[in-house]
């Protein structure tokens, strides 16, 4: 049995393609983590001015105080506090009624490195930009907000560069047959 050789044209296809999948995916990758950094800053924004409220000796419960946010019906950012023993001893937000831990394996590496800035998942329905900082003789400090809206804009680019390529696809067939 012989191997046709490929023609020409489909090779220069195929390289051609090559390359436009690569940069569309390049450029889906890089607005993808941007979209997701982006969420740390006013995180990292929020933890450091509770630090502040604590060096100031306001109580961490005056701090979380207010109606608090349901996590199960609203996606707005919220903080919490821990104790030296990894205990909360306030948060501004629940799921079910009751305060979502961080691991506490989470919490001895944030002690080790000072803070952490992670994607945390506490249960399969919700995700969080989370940044978390360890204050010396006084526990962590976690800021988190729900990721879900920067992942329906991923889902969204996700579309868009299929599309792109697609369309990349049929022009550089069209252009190689003519």
């Amino acid at each position: 049995m012989q191997i046709r050789r490929l023609p020409m044209a489909f090779k220069l296809w195929v390289m051609i393609m090559g390359v436009v999948t690569v940069c569309i995916g390049t450029t889906y990758l890089l607005v993808q983590q941007q979209g997701r950094m982006s969420m740390n800053d006013p995180l990292i924004s929020l933890v450091q001015v509770e630090r502040a409220q604590i060096g100031a000796k306001v109580s961490p419960g005056r701090l979380a105080a207010g109606d608090g946010i349901d996590l199960s019906i609203n996606e707005g950012a919220f903080v919490t506090f821990y104790g030296l023993d990894k205990s909360v001893i306030a948060t501004s937000a629940t799921l079910a009624g009751k305060a979502l831990r961080l691991p506490a394996g989470a919490l001895d590496n944030i002690r080790i490195h000072g803070h952490s800035t992670v994607t945390w998942q506490p249960t399969s329905a919700l995700r969080f930009a989370t940044y978390t900082e360890y204050v010396p003789n006084f526990g962590y400090i976690s800021a988190a907000q729900s990721l879900k809206q920067v992942e329906i804009r991923a889902s969204r680019n996700v579309w868009l560069c299929t599309a792109a390529i697609v369309a990349a696809a049929i022009i550089a067939a069209v252009g190689l047959t003519l």
